[in-house]
């Protein structure tokens, strides 16, 4: 809401034009907060069921580990963008608008802040006790909105105003985290940190390598190296410094998951070759070992292709194929 507002202040102090950058830049931003939303909103229910069952173990670890999660996701997605938000930009537009770079910048490292408090905000609205939070909650908004349009009629620099939005979401976050932490009972000391200083370090280590280190090649091939260059720099430096161990196994364990759901699954096939009707037994005890690995079985039959009929009467969860040998005769003379 405050965005839309201070968009179309941008569109009446200073016309189309810079609010053509806004927005690209806004859509940008959902193109990457949307690819966190899947992962995001398989917090949320576990966070109000376990709150509603009074698991306050498992809703802390929800809480901080979705947080962390949230985070360092969205820095993989948004810190390569804003290291070469020109060049991207470049590639993907004819014709940039002015400002383009700079509030897309601004609006990423608004939803880089914002993703700090993902679980915040669901384990408060968990409570059904949210009067006094959101009268809190939305007169930051209002008082921070005010602050840019007093920006506006001084005639501050174009990104100054929204700043405003950064600084509201950096306050947001610190109220949003303080509010869950009463809500559960655990020290605000102990939860600002684990997931704010702990990960924001990391971060900052990670963009200040990059930064100071950068690779200097041209054309296409610099772009795609410097990407995954950022990717991988930020992604060490926040699973070493930002994660515990407990929170590193758990990310272990999440990318083996989606690896072999995805990737590894599809390699895992196993071919089983039948030539002979004696062989119905083997093929069979086969089948079943090889489909309690959780592997494709592909049944191939040789030479007897009454087989094919049986095995594909037995409903088997496997392809039955069946290949049959040409023999060549010689040429008669």
């Amino acid at each position: 809401g405050s965005e839309m507002c201070i968009r179309d202040r941008y569109n009446m102090f200073y016309g189309v034009a810079v609010n053509a950058a806004i927005g690209i830049s806004n859509q940008i931003h959902a193109a990457v907060w949307t690819l966190l939303g899947n992962f995001t909103t398989s917090f949320n229910p576990q966070i109000t069921k376990n709150y509603a069952s009074g698991d306050w173990n498992r809703v802390k670890q929800l809480h901080f580990t979705g947080a962390k999660l949230s985070f360092f996701l969205m820095s993989l997605l948004s810190v390569p963008i804003i290291l070469n938000t020109k060049h991207l930009l470049g590639l993907w537009l004819i014709d940039v608008p002015p400002y383009t770079d700079v509030f897309t910048q601004i609006i990423l490292c608004i939803a880089l802040i914002s993703s700090l408090t993902s679980t915040s905000n669901t384990l408060v609205r968990s409570t059904g006790k949210i009067k006094s939070y959101e009268l809190i909650l939305n007169g930051i908004i209002v008082f921070f909105f005010f602050l840019s349009f007093i920006c506006f009629r001084l005639h501050f620099p174009l990104y100054v105003p929204y700043l405003m939005l950064l600084f509201s979401s950096v306050t947001l976050s610190f109220f949003e985290g303080y509010r869950s932490c009463k809500c559960i009972g655990i020290s605000c000391r102990r939860y600002f940190y684990s997931v704010h200083f702990r990960m924001l370090l990391s971060f900052f280590i990670g963009l200040s390598v990059v930064s100071f280190f950068p690779l200097e090649t041209e054309g296409i091939i610099y772009l795609l190296v410097r990407l995954l260059y950022a990717v991988i720099v930020i992604a060490l430096c926040e699973y070493l410094i930002g994660f515990n161990n407990r929170e590193r196994n758990f990310l272990k364990q999440t990318v083996s998951k989606i690896w072999h759901k995805f990737f590894w699954y599809k390699m895992k096939k196993s071919i089983i070759f039948c030539q002979a009707s004696a062989k119905v037994a083997s093929v069979l005890n086969c089948y079943e070992r090889e489909l309690s690995k959780q592997r494709s079985v592909q049944i191939v039959i040789r030479n007897v292709p009454n087989l094919v009929k049986f095995f594909k009467s037995l409903n088997l969860k496997a392809e039955v194929l069946y290949l049959s040998l040409i023999h060549i005769s010689e040429p008669t003379r």
